[in-house]
């Protein structure tokens, strides 16, 4: 359960892994995404949201972003459009299941969340995950505390085509309410909202070529809509009066 510590806070294990590693892996696989994603139609509303609030905030705020989850490359495609230093969470029955991956999203400043599982037959649930106190989510809070950025789906899963429809009605995983309170300094809140990522690697569908002939393919829509930041010391203070 503890594999956010074994992968960063073993300092005989990662600190090369950390200080080499990672800003090259992260780096380019930007890169990588940036490019494959140039040839689309993408339309990108609001960055400059983002981006006054990376240098802008007081060095000590911490910054959340929160997006909608349609595919198993959402990481890597926001990280193309929003090629900065953050932190992702990563289910850790997908991304981390044998040594290479666990590694590989490791340098992608990957932190590995232990989630409910269900099975995709029979619905029964295989894994009743690690709760809003696992230490992945410790590690979060350590991270936020200390001024960086974090990233988080919180949905908690890829929403498959047949529910968007009603995406709205799906409700967000306890965690992100954690981070939020238990942030030393009020966190800055950004909404994220992406459509057209899953035309390139359809969730119904997880074939590597297929995702490979999309993303090389004809030209696609896309499109990420960043929206307005959300004070949540205002949030907060109105909570506090309507609670008295």
């Amino acid at each position: 359960m503890d594999l956010v510590h074994k992968l960063y806070k073993n300092q005989n294990a990662s600190y090369l892994s950390r200080k080499f590693f990672q800003p090259l892996t992260y780096s380019f696989m930007g890169l990588v995404s940036k490019i494959a994603l140039l040839r689309h139609h993408l339309n990108i509303i609001g960055s400059e949201r983002l981006q006054l609030a990376i240098d802008k905030r007081p060095s000590n705020q911490p910054l959340i972003t929160v997006s909608n989850h349609h595919s198993c490359l959402d990481d890597f495609f926001l990280c193309g459009l929003l090629l900065k230093p953050k932190h992702f969470t990563n289910a850790v029955d997908i991304c981390y299941t044998t040594w290479f991956r666990s590694n590989f999203f490791f340098w992608f400043r990957g932190v590995p969340v232990w989630r409910r599982v269900r099975d995709p037959l029979s619905g029964k649930i295989t894994h009743f995950g690690g709760g809003v106190y696992q230490p992945s989510m410790d590690f979060c809070i350590d991270l936020l505390n200390s001024g960086q950025w974090v990233h988080i789906f919180s949905q908690g899963r890829i929403i498959q085509p047949h529910e968007r429809g009603s995406e709205r009605n799906i409700r967000l995983r306890w965690g992100i309410g954690r981070l939020i309170a238990e942030s030393k300094e009020d966190p800055l809140i950004i909404p994220i909202w992406h459509c057209g990522l899953d035309e390139l690697n359809p969730s119904e569908v997880p074939d590597t070529s297929v995702t490979l002939s999309r993303i090389f393919g004809r030209p696609r829509q896309l499109t990420v809509a960043v929206g307005k930041p959300i004070n949540t010391h205002d949030f907060a203070s109105e909570i506090e009066i309507k609670v008295v």
